[in-house]
C-alpha cells in the first residue's frame, strides 16, 4: 500500500461525497494525527503502518457494493445515501487514533536467524471498551451526525463487540430498525476477513 496515495484517495472521497458543515476541519485534525500511518489492529487484520486508513477505504468500497445491490440494483445510489455512506465507512474506527505504537520484537526467520522487526502495541489500554461508541462522539465533534448514523458506528462491531455480550438482543434490535448499522456491519467484517486477510503483521 501507498500511505500517501491512500492519504490523498481518502481526503478526495471525503471532500467529494461529504458537504457538512465541519468535514474541512475534520480533515485538517487529522492532519494532526497518526490516522494516515496508523495499523488497523496490533496483529490481526493490515497490522502495518498505513493499514488504519487503508481499512477504512476498504470498508468504503465494500459498503458502496453492499448498499448497491441491496437498495440500489438498478439505479445509482443517490447523492445523501452516499454521503452517509462515506461518514459511516470512512470515520467508523476513529477510535483507532493515536492509540498504537510502534516498537519492535526478534523473530526467528525461516535460516534460524533472529532479526528485529516492526510490532504494535496499544499505548492507550481501557480505550478499546465502547469501540464503536468512542469513534462516534470522536465524529461528533466535527459534523452533526443523524441518530441512525450514530447508532451505525456505535454498533459497527455487531454481535462481536462489548455491547453484544451484555445485551445480545441490543445487536438484532439496530440491525433490525437500522439497514445502515446492518450494512457497514458486513462491509467491516468483509473487509477485515476476506480482503485484508492475507496482510497481517509479520
Amino acid at each position: 500500500m501507498n500511505i500517501e496515495e491512500n492519504k490523498e484517495y481518502f481526503k478526495t472521497l471525503c471532500k467529494h461525497h461529504i458537504k457538512r458543515e465541519g468535514i474541512n476541519d475534520l480533515l485538517n485534525w487529522l492532519e494532526d494525527t497518526d490516522f494516515y500511518t496508523a495499523p488497523a489492529s496490533t496483529k490481526y487484520h493490515l497490522a502495518v503502518k498505513g493499514g488504519l486508513c487503508q481499512h477504512s477505504l476498504n470498508v468504503f468500497h465494500m459498503m458502496v457494493s453492499e448498499v448497491k445491490s441491496t437498495l440500489f440494483p438498478n439505479e445509482d445510489i443517490p447523492p445523501l445515501l452516499m454521503e452517509e455512506v462515506a461518514i459511516l465507512a470512512l470515520f467508523h474506527d476513529f477510535v483507532k487514533i493515536n492509540f498504537y505504537e510502534e516498537t519492535s520484537r526478534n523473530i526467528k526467520t525461516e535460516f534460524g536467524e533472529w532479526i528485529k522487526v516492526p510490532y504494535f502495541s496499544i499505548n492507550n489500554k481501557g480505550e478499546l471498551f465502547g469501540h464503536g461508541v468512542v469513534s462516534a462522539r470522536i465524529v461528533s465533534k466535527f459534523i452533526t451526525l443523524t441518530d441512525e448514523e450514530f447508532m451505525a458506528i456505535t454498533y459497527h462491531m455487531g454481535f462481536s463487540g462489548e455491547e453484544a455480550r451484555t445485551n445480545p438482543s441490543i445487536i438484532s434490535g439496530v440491525f433490525n430498525q437500522n439497514i445502515m448499522a446492518l450494512l457497514l456491519n458486513i462491509a467491516d467484517m468483509k473487509a477485515t476477513f476476506w480482503e485484508e486477510r492475507e496482510v497481517r503483521n509479520v
